[in-house]
């Protein structure tokens, strides 16, 4: 049994223009949520592709209260991440998220969006008052971060203080940890 069952909100860019190759992390989300043959009860998750700040928004509707990981898989850059054509920086998610995520967490499925000044992303915690921001400070390989990306949402379905998931990370996880960036700040 999961005793913290965190629901999954994915919210993805265009990786590629070319719709000959429909990269996706919907498939990794997939597996996760159809791991309910080994254990009986499983996060559950709701995937959306975007290409406007607009549907970031609605995740913060009343329903969507159930979901606590907010999952944004997109191109990024340090703070800012690629949606669409537009350049979306950490300064507008914030204004646009502020009070809006209280005690869930968001992680950044991208490049270097979190290889900034940690006092900058606690900021955005304490604006946003979310739990937790994650992410990577590198360019990572697409394959190779979803699957940590996973390996990252399946800790979190088993620790209820992200603390907890943060040492988890270390522990079990250190030298991909390492090598990918990764980068857990808890709100203080």
């Amino acid at each position: 049994m999961l005793p913290f069952k965190k629901n999954i909100a994915c919210i993805e860019g265009r990786w590629v223009q070319d719709f000959t190759k429909p990269n996706s992390v919907a498939a990794g989300l997939e597996l996760l949520q159809n791991n309910k043959i080994i254990r009986k009860q499983c996060c559950k998750n709701s995937h959306f592709k975007a290409t406007t700040l607009d549907l970031l928004l609605e995740f913060t509707q009343k329903r969507y209260a159930s979901y606590s990981l907010l999952y944004l898989s997109f191109h990024g850059e340090p703070g800012a991440i690629g949606l669409g054509k537009e350049r979306v920086t950490l300064d507008e998610l914030e204004e646009r998220l502020a009070g809006k995520l209280t005690g869930k967490i968001l992680h950044f499925g991208s490049c270097q969006t979190v290889n900034i000044n940690k006092r900058r992303l606690t900021k955005f915690l304490v604006t946003t008052k979310a739990a937790a921001v994650s992410g990577f400070t590198t360019d990572v390989a697409f394959l190779e971060s979803t699957l940590f990306d996973l390996l990252y949402f399946e800790t979190c379905q088993y620790r209820d203080r992200v603390e907890d998931i943060q040492s988890d990370m270390s522990t079990n996880y250190g030298a991909m940890s390492r090598r990918l960036g990764f980068r857990m700040v808890i709100h203080p």
